[in-house]
C-alpha cells in the first residue's frame, strides 16, 4: 500500500511540458540557404528535462547535434536544449515571436522555428 501511494505521489508531482513548445521544430542556419533539421520537442520527462529528438541530418546544422538529449524553458524564456548530464549545449533566447535564437550574429547563430 505504500509502494503504491509514493508511486502515486511521485507521478502528480512529474513536471509538465509547456504545451506551447511540444511538437515539431525547424533548427537551422540564419540565412538564406541554410541547412535546417527537424527536431521534436516532446513532453516525457527525461533526465536534464523532456525528451527531445533530432533528425540525424542535424550533424549538418550543429557538430553537437548527436548530444542532444532534453530540452526545457529557463525562468528567461530560453529554449535549452541540454545533453544527458544536464548541460546546456543550445541556449536559444526568443528573438522574435515565434522564432528563438543562440547568441552570435546573423550568419553565426542558429534559429528554432516552427513552420
Amino acid at each position: 500500500m505504500i509502494a503504491i501511494l509514493f508511486a502515486a505521489a511521485v507521478a502528480s508531482g512529474a513536471p509538465t511540458a509547456p504545451k506551447a513548445f511540444v511538437g515539431a521544430w525547424y533548427l537551422g542556419g540564419d540565412g538564406e540557404g541554410a541547412d535546417t533539421c527537424r527536431v521534436r520537442l516532446n513532453a516525457p520527462p527525461v533526465i536534464g528535462g523532456f525528451q527531445l529528438v533530432a533528425a540525424k541530418v542535424c550533424a549538418k546544422v550543429t557538430p553537437r547535434a548527436e548530444d542532444l538529449y532534453a530540452w526545457y524553458v529557463n525562468p528567461q524564456g530560453a529554449v535549452v536544449m541540454a545533453d544527458p548530464t544536464r548541460r546546456a549545449v543550445l541556449v536559444l533566447k526568443p528573438l522574435v515571436k515565434g522564432v528563438w535564437a543562440t547568441e552570435g550574429g546573423d550568419f553565426d547563430r542558429l534559429l528554432l522555428q516552427r513552420r
